[in-house]
This record gives C-alpha cells, structure tokens and sequence, in this order.
C-alpha cells in the first residue's frame, strides 16, 4: 500500500548559485517547461523548479547546439570552460532553481549548503496552511513516475519561516504527548528546524509516495 512522506531542502545562501548560462536561452527554456513554471513575485510566472536530471539534460542538449571548433578560439576556451563548470555543478543537483537570471543548485546531500529534514511532523498536516491555501496551490507540481504520483513545492525562505511559526505553535497547542521527553525532544527538533530556516534562501517540498508493505 502506498504511504506518502515529506522531505525538505532547506536551500542557505552557501549553496551554489551562478548567473544563468547564456547557451541556456532563457525563452527556449520557459517554453519547454512551462508546467514547471511559478509565480514567486507577483504577476512574474517565471520561476522554474527542475529536477537535476531534467537541468543536466536541458544543459547538455544546449551544449551539444554550441560545439567547439577545432582550432578554437580564445572567446570559444573561455565559453568551454563556463560550461564544463556549469557541468560539474549540476552534477551534483537534485533540484535546479532558476529565478530572476540566476540558477540556484538544490544539493542531493546534506550540508551547510542545504540542510535536509525527513518531515518535519508539523509541516506534514493540513492546519498550518490553512492561511497560506493559496501559496500552497500556486506553488504546486505534480509529477508521476512508475505510477507513484510525486509533489513537490517551492517557498522563499520568508515564506517558509511564516508557515513555521504557525505551524509549530498549533502542533504544540492541539496534540497530545505520551510523556515530557518526548514533548522536550519535539521541541528540540523545531528548534534545529528553526535555526536552519533562519539562513534559508529557498526551501523545497518533496512529498513522495513510496510502497509501505501494508496492506
């Protein structure tokens, strides 16, 4: 049976970010993935959110339209080696953020670049986002792979921290505990999640459906 868990990247200011590839062709890029597409400032649906794998295949297909010559030039070495960086930077991706001219890398591994976190349990319930339904619905995709069906979210970091507050306040407010340790242990985990939020830039949702073995 399938069961559905949430993961968070919480995106600081030391992950990679560079200005985006000029062999990119930002309008080609929009166009292509227009149902990855966001509005994160207001009226401006031009935020893309891409899987690593999809970025490493849009760059490697825009590489392959910009082939070196064989006697290069230097302006071609130079333009040879934004890329092979380019490369080498989205290998290590998980999601690719493109906002405003500028490609942030969404790291696979955690790190001082982007912590991750298995929830949190207080992210994962319908009441703190009662306030922010239209955030949550804008700022949706979908995708399905296998026949699982994946979702995934992007916030700034402001949005995140607002959505924290309040959802950290409510899960203590209305649920029951077993004992004070583990009352002490919640609290010492929103704290951890709450000190990263303070230095997050973006922060991604992955909700994902993976097979239980229940039945």
């Amino acid at each position: 049976m399938p069961a559905i868990s949430l993961r968070t990247y919480v995106v600081t200011q030391q992950a990679p970010v560079f200005d985006l590839p000029a062999w990119w062709d930002l309008d080609r890029l929009l166009a292509a993935y227009s149902h990855r597409r966001m509005e994160v400032e207001p009226g401006d649906k031009s935020t893309l959110l891409l899987p690593g794998w999809e970025a490493r295949f849009w760059d490697e297909q825009a590489r392959s339209s910009n082939e070196a010559a064989v006697h290069p030039t230097p302006a071609q070495e130079s333009l040879q080696h934004q890329q092979d960086q380019v490369a080498s930077a989205l290998q290590e991706a998980r999601w690719v953020i493109v906002h405003q001219g500028r490609v942030w890398i969404v790291p696979q591994e955690a790190s001082e670049a982007c912590f991750i976190f298995e929830g949190p349990p207080w992210w994962d319930r319908p009441e703190p986002w009662k306030a922010f339904i239209t955030l949550r619905k804008k700022r949706l995709i979908e995708e399905e792979s296998l026949g699982y069906i994946d979702q995934v979210r992007l916030l700034t970091g402001e949005e995140a921290r607002a959505v924290d507050e309040r959802a950290q306040r409510g899960y203590l407010e209305n649920n029951y505990f077993p004992s004070a340790d583990t009352r002490r242990y919640l609290r010492k985990e929103m704290a951890r999640f709450a000190d990263a939020l303070r230095k997050a830039v973006w922060v991604v949702m992955y909700e994902y459906e993976w097979e239980s073995g229940l039945a």
